[in-house]
């Protein structure tokens, strides 16, 4: 499927094989792993053929340094901001500069980036971060879970007038 979309599944805590069981169930071309999953889990999700997305959560500059190692067995990096008991998708926006200093650590690598995006706000962070992925989904909605198809359409747009490829 060479230039498709791929579907990524989240996942916070399940055992390897409980994810390649729900990515072949779903048909899932990958897994985000979100919990405190080893290098030897993704590198054998990846061996496996699953694309795989690890997620570093960053609070201050010093959580920087997770970013080198989430990157060794993963096909992209996600960033977003670490939040206090919370397991992602706040709705809060990860600081930019610290959003940069993660992109320099990434060169050659995807990154994604994810925390508090909207129509209003994802312009200026593609343009200071150039990340090849961003991560929406509270940002684009007008009810907590209920997309707003003009939402997305605002978002695209932003995104594509400050994109690489627009």
């Amino acid at each position: 499927m060479s230039g498709s979309i791929p579907v990524i599944g989240v996942y916070g805590d399940q055992p390897v094989e409980e994810i390649l069981r729900i990515n072949e169930a779903a048909g899932l071309s990958g897994a985000q792993l979100h919990g405190p999953y080893p290098r030897s889990a993704a590198a054998e999700l990846r061996r496996r053929g699953l694309q795989v997305w690890r997620v570093v959560r960053i609070a201050e500059p010093a959580d920087l340094e997770a970013v080198d190692a989430a990157a060794l067995d993963a096909d992209a990096v996600l960033v977003e901001p670490w939040v206090p008991r919370a397991a992602g998708g706040t709705g809060v926006p990860l600081d930019l500069t610290i959003a940069r200093e993660a992109r320099l650590r990434l060169v050659g690598r995807t990154m994604v980036l994810a925390g508090g995006l909207t129509a209003a706000t994802v312009g200026e962070a593609v343009a200071l971060v150039r990340p090849e992925v961003v991560d929406v989904s509270s940002g684009v909605e007008s009810l907590p879970g209920k997309k707003d198809p003009e939402k997305i359409a605002r978002f695209m747009e932003a995104v594509f007038g400050h994109s690489a490829i627009s």
